[in-house]
């Protein structure tokens, strides 16, 4: 389910009337694509109302969930795990959202809501244990989630993830693309996954208990807010070239709709896997006002990073990589332990 482009009712000065989410929210942001037609294991979810938005990706582990089950029209648990726990979270939200101040127990609430749809599909199917091999998991799927709310007297956006797996959630604003999540692998960072992939430390499924971490921001400027599964960013260079691929394909679309199918197309080109991708533009007047927001740091990105790299081999790539690093591990750093 995906919430419509809105127009904004607006002040002089172009920002949002605050009065709920509906005046700040712009538009959704949806890309999505299979690697094998009609076989993809990713699921997504973007939908909101007055109280509140939500948004997710999903992406079924086939490795850890490749078995079929008869029962389910030969699905694998891996395809039917991510669409059970999209659908859940979506029944959940429509209701839980006419609470007031929602948000307070939706972190807890979401997780019994994803643990319950997988424990509703391992009922469905007879399953013995000993069938299921030390490799195997039922019903496996990562997992990203935002939950977005408007807090009227801080007059601020609030942006809450939740996590499980390897996808990843994001927001860009102005001074560029911040990872919020921190991957459940044993990588070490964005960039040493690209070329060592680890192996998963934490999926959601209905084997066993699994974590679902949190992380919950307050925005105060205009953002995009999104989560991605990692055939979006996995097959590129660097997080630095991934960022720049949203902002080179903003930058020559003139809507919404053009920016996702040029997105579309950059992925289907580069990626070896499922890609989806899902989010909100928050606090725009309109697309046009979202590419002039964005411009200084596309310029930026171009000049200092993507210049340098077209004549530069591995090694000046991982330089630029420890350049650009700070700025996008920011709240990743801020949450480490001592």
């Amino acid at each position: 389910v995906r919430l419509q482009p809105i127009q904004s009712q607006q002040e002089g000065d172009g920002e949002a009337m605050e009065n709920n989410f509906w005046d700040i929210a712009f538009s959704d942001l949806l890309i999505a694509g299979e690697k094998i037609s009609g076989k993809g294991e990713d699921a997504y979810l973007n939908f909101a109302s007055e109280n509140g938005g939500i948004f997710g990706v999903f992406d079924g582990c086939g490795g850890l969930g490749a078995r079929q089950y008869t029962e389910l029209g030969g699905w694998t648990g891996a395809y039917t795990a991510s669409r059970a726990v999209a659908y859940g979270l979506f029944d959940w939200f429509q209701e839980a959202c006419l609470a007031e101040n929602w948000w307070e127990q939706a972190a807890e609430q979401a997780g019994r809501s994803a643990a319950d749809a997988l424990g509703r599909c391992k009922g469905l199917v007879r399953t013995k244990s000993m069938l299921m091999g030390g490799m195997q998991k039922e019903f496996p799927t990562t997992a990203v989630i935002g939950l977005l709310y408007w807090l009227s007297e801080k007059r601020q956006m609030g942006a809450d993830f939740l996590w499980a797996g390897d996808s990843r959630g994001y927001v860009l604003d102005r001074s560029g693309l911040c990872q919020i999540t921190r991957d459940d692998a044993e990588g070490q960072n964005a960039m040493s996954e690209i070329y060592s992939d680890g192996a998963l430390t934490n999926v959601m499924s209905a084997s066993a208990p699994f974590t679902l971490h949190e992380r919950h921001l307050t925005l105060s400027a205009p953002a995009i807010v999104f989560a991605a599964t990692d055939g979006c960013f996995g097959y590129l260079g660097s997080p630095m070239e991934f960022e720049y691929c949203l902002l080179d394909t903003m930058m020559r679309a003139q809507t919404v709709e053009q920016w996702e199918k040029a997105l579309g197309e950059v992925f289907d080109g580069t990626a070896g896997d499922d890609y989806t991708l899902s989010g909100q533009l928050l606090g725009f007047r309109d697309f046009s006002a979202c590419r002039q927001y964005y411009k200084g740091r596309y310029q930026y990105l171009q000049r200092e990073f993507m210049l340098p790299l077209r004549n530069g081999g591995r090694e000046e790539r991982y330089r630029l990589w420890e350049l650009y690093r700070p700025g996008y591990e920011k709240y990743i750093t801020e949450s480490r332990q001592p």
